[in-house]
């Protein structure tokens, strides 16, 4: 599998053109530094925020038209329902057919529930995050990251290409801001007007020469079909804009250029990624740091996470940590002169991009904010990550610490007790205390972390080859306690809690999975064998990538977050996937020729192809260009049962629906189930697209 690293040496062009397989869906990719640089996905879904009910064909409230968070999500859930995760809803599915149009309709107003959508304000403050969190509990080796502009910062198109790049896929939202004036020389913005919610599937920076692809849930006119998938297009201007009514908060921004006179700017100021859950690793005193990524979307395509970095060889490695959005990861290190220094490394690459110097550190850990705290032993800091600069500090022992996102506090052990403090390290007189059991031994090296499923600090040392669960009493008491010993779990180093509740663990140079089981008599403990996660090598310093947010409720909620009907959204240029197929068949045939000789001379959506606002020659030369091409994108082409594998099942599918016009074996989507189809699956025979 070939893999695209940054490299000045690489041209746009030769990227562009790189081969990959046919189904490869990343065909092109490249980073050299945030001002060179770009993307594209295919195979993405396209669904359609507008759906109005009719016959038996589903709608949404209000047809729809503020469903453009949960629609632009279940995109992605879609895609990773196709690329290995089938347990994913809505599952797999060649969703451009008409035939899975209600379960896509029935999937986009489940998780609308579970974001707290409604038919007049949208999806507005916590609820994209909510809803993440909901969709993906159940699957532990998936997760999310989700995060808001704050403060100097805001997502850019740079930041979105390297999430893409280290294995996960993207939804992004622009605000509408009114435009006030100028501030200190920068272009300022005041009101946030609401926004709208896109699924990314490119972008382009080469200098000044810069755009972006998304797929655009509100691109069509409230309907009962599904409309043909493919993307918008918009030119985009990445500068520096300040933010607020009369002081300025500078923002480094990508705004879309829409030629737009109603005196607002659209700015991209969220965004949600999706990836598979992936593992990091390493040994005190060595030089080199591993991942884990037990599944992956990408499996044929140009870009994968390396198996591991090697960082300078005179330094010796003491702590690491992910970032809060798994994007880099932060190595405290110490070279032969005893000087500590912490480097910040591009996992997807290799590439050390910063460094600074703090002496004496022994841990480092973050918060869900992007507060990076670290202790000496006696003392602990809030550190800015990118200059080591102290922002707050407090005199306290740690012997192990770790961030719990759900509160926004810090927990550390203090010999034989857990301690809880704020976010800011605000010095308090007696900060809650809870000691933990005597029957917990707390021996050398003790690694703490906190499960995002049970809530539980689960704790392991040198003194045992248990792990324990602490639970914090909801009213008051003792600690509860949760001993896991298992035969295979010998000299743990860390444990991390999956999304599902069960445990991660390294041990002895490798990973288990452990997960409870649940029968008619009780529960138990065990290890899966058949996890992908199992016997990985592993060096004794563990963490695994997890979700988190930035949300605050501070600044993330009210009206100015609400979504904007799309009568008053503007579209940029739109590139159908298969230009010409009009009705959505994946076919351009006499159906669609037809169709748009219906519509000539009109701006009807239905029969302008180039969506240039008229039906006319250009269209038409657009459709007869791409006569009789099919556009099927089957997810596991032959796999008729969508169990991911092509086998006698499919064979017997295919000869039970024999000269029908079923979906299930219409591999071609022509219309009937026919030789076609049959040498279309056996041509794929013994596939697995898992």
């Amino acid at each position: 599998m070939s893999r695209i690293r940054r490299n000045a040496a690489l041209s746009a062009v030769a990227l562009a053109c790189a081969a990959g397989s046919t189904r490869a869906d990343i065909p092109y990719w490249w980073y050299i530094n945030n001002s060179n640089f770009g993307f594209e996905i295919k195979h993405m879904p396209d669904f359609d925020q507008r759906r109005s009910a009719s016959g038996n064909t589903q709608g949404l409230p209000n047809n729809g038209s503020m469903y453009c968070v949960p629609t632009a999500t279940v995109n992605l859930f879609a895609y990773a329902a196709n690329h290995g995760f089938p347990n994913i809803g809505p599952g797999m599915a060649n969703w451009q057919l008409q035939s899975k149009y209600n379960i896509a309709t029935a999937t986009i107003n489940n998780v609308g529930f579970y974001m707290g959508t409604t038919p007049s304000g949208g999806t507005g403050g916590q609820g994209w995050d909510d809803g993440l969190a909901t969709w993906l509990a159940g699957h532990p080796y998936m997760e999310y990251s989700h995060y808001w502009a704050s403060g100097t910062w805001a997502p850019t198109m740079a930041d979105m290409t390297l999430s893409v790049g280290q294995g996960g896929i993207v939804a992004f939202a622009y605000g509408r801001y009114q435009i006030a004036s100028n501030w200190n020389g920068y272009p300022r913005v005041s009101t946030r007007t609401g926004g709208h919610a896109v699924t990314l599937t490119g972008t382009w920076k080469i200098g000044s020469d810069e755009h972006i692809l998304y797929r655009d849930p509100a691109d069509d006119s409230a309907n009962a079909t599904q409309s043909t998938f493919g993307n918008t297009m918009y030119n985009t201007l990445t500068r520096q804009v300040a933010f607020g009514q009369s002081s300025g908060q500078v923002r480094n921004c990508v705004e879309l250029v829409t030629n737009s006179n109603d005196g607002q700017r659209r700015i991209i100021d969220e965004y949600v990624s999706i990836r598979p859950k992936f593992g990091m690793h390493f040994s005190p005193s060595q030089q080199v740091i591993g991942f884990i990524l037990p599944q992956a979307f990408f499996t044929n395509a140009l870009i994968e996470l390396p198996s591991e970095v090697h960082l300078d060889p005179s330094v010796d490695i003491i702590d690491a940590v992910l970032s809060p959005d798994n994007a880099e990861v932060f190595a405290l290190v110490e070279d032969l002169l005893g000087n500590e220094h912490v480097q910040v490394v591009d996992p997807a690459t290799g590439q050390i991009l910063n460094t600074w110097a703090f002496p004496r550190l022994e841990n480092i850990t973050f918060g869900r904010k992007r507060q990076l705290y670290a202790t000496d032993g006696p003392k602990t800091y809030c550190l800015d990550p990118d200059t080591g600069a102290i922002v707050a500090s407090l005199n306290m022992n740690n012997d192990a610490m770790v961030y719990r996102d759900g509160t926004d506090q810090l927990c550390v052990l203090d010999g034989t007790s857990l301690k809880w403090y704020p976010e800011n390290l605000a010095l308090i007189t007696a900060p809650p205390t809870w000691n933990i059991p005597t029957s917990v031994p707390i021996g050398a090296n003790p690694k703490i972390s906190i499960g995002p499923a049970s809530g539980r600090v689960w704790l392991t040392s040198e003194a045992s080859d248990a792990l324990y669960g602490l639970l914090l009493p909801a009213s008051g008491g003792p600690l509860q306690v949760l001993t896991i010993s298992l035969p295979g779990i010998v000299n743990p180093g860390a444990v991390c809690e999956d999304a599902a509740g069960g445990l991660i663990v390294a041990c002895d140079g490798s990973v288990k999975h452990v997960k409870q089981a649940s029968t008619p008599i009780g529960s138990f403990w065990y290890i899966d064998t058949s996890s992908p996660w199992h016997n990985k090598p592993a060096g004794p310093m563990f963490c695994t990538s997890q979700s988190r947010t930035n949300f605050d409720p501070l600044l993330h909620t009210g009206p100015a977050w609400n979504n904007i009907d799309p009568s008053q959204l503007t579209f940029g240029e739109f590139m159908p996937d298969c230009p010409g197929d009009l009705d959505g068949s994946q076919r351009v045939d006499v159906n669609d020729l037809n169709q748009l000789l219906a519509g000539w001379g009109t701006a009807s959506l239905s029969s302008d192809v180039n969506r240039n606002g008229v039906t006319d020659v250009d269209d038409l030369n657009m459709l007869l260009a791409n006569w009789n091409k099919s556009c099927v994108d089957l997810p596991c082409p032959g796999d008729a049962d969508g169990n991911g594998v092509v086998n006698v099942d499919d064979l017997n599918l295919v000869l039970s629906n024999w000269l029908t016009a079923d979906d299930v074996g219409d591999f071609n989507s022509d219309g009937v189930v026919n030789v076609d189809d049959l040498n279309d699956l056996l041509s794929h025979w013994q596939n697995t697209c898992l």
